[in-house]
């Protein structure tokens, strides 16, 4: 009878378990008005920012600078052990200025009735449901502020900077990312927003002057 398992030593194939799940524009803006109130400043944070959940629930004021507008992240409080700086766009500029306001309450950034957030993922989930959004996780909201920025021109050694990953090491090594840098990155990611907004709304005035000229075109001819 054995009493070991003859494989004990193999090493497992790891599945693909990657998502390449971004959240829409059109998404955002259906789900933005579902979430609940004191889960919209988080859901900002980690669309404007990529920061991981765990960063965002556990930030404490000690590591916000409210004068310049940033956001340093110690290796403690990363997953990989690697410090961030992550500068505020004016978006983020109006949710920590409001959220300031309970800073002598807490030490905690995002606070519900006094105490800190532990969990999001009931409202989370339940604000999904009611936009009719499938297959999307918090998570995801990390991936798509890399497409964003990507997609807005940022140059790839600067987002990997901006979310911590560590591929490329050898080139990140070597590249110097400064303040002037990120402020650059974060001005081109409203940038892409904007025009992403824009461009829905001259789609939808399109269709509505195309479905009034169908209209017209079949009206019959007065006699």
């Amino acid at each position: 009878m054995a009493l070991k398992n003859p494989c004990w030593k193999v090493t497992m194939l790891k599945g693909d378990n990657r998502r390449d799940r971004v959240l829409t524009r059109e998404e955002f803006e259906r789900l933005v008005p579902e979430l609940p109130d004191h889960l919209i400043p988080e859901f900002y944070v980690a669309y404007y920012t990529g920061m991981r959940r765990g960063e965002i629930l556990n930030l404490t004021w000690e590591k916000v600078n409210m004068k310049v507008g940033f956001i340093d992240l110690e290796p403690k409080d990363t997953k990989n052990s690697e410090p961030r700086r992550l500068y505020f766009n004016d978006v983020l500029w109006n949710i920590f200025k409001k959220e300031s306001a309970r800073k002598a309450k807490s030490p905690f950034v995002f606070t519900r009735r006094g105490r800190p957030i532990k969990s999001i993922r009931k409202g989370f989930e339940e604000a999904l449901k009611r936009a009719k959004i499938k297959d999307f996780h918090f998570y995801d909201l990390r991936h798509t502020f890399n497409t964003n920025m990507r997609k807005a021109g940022v140059d790839q050694s600067m987002i990997m900077k901006m979310t911590g990953h560590k591929t490329l090491s050898m080139f990140n090594r070597y590249n110097t990312v400064d303040q002037d840098d990120a402020l650059e990155a974060m001005g081109k990611l409203d940038l892409l927003l904007a025009e992403q907004k824009a461009s829905k709304s001259s789609d939808q005035v399109q269709t509505g002057i195309s479905l009034q000229k169908n209209r017209d075109s079949k009206e019959p001819l007065s006699i």
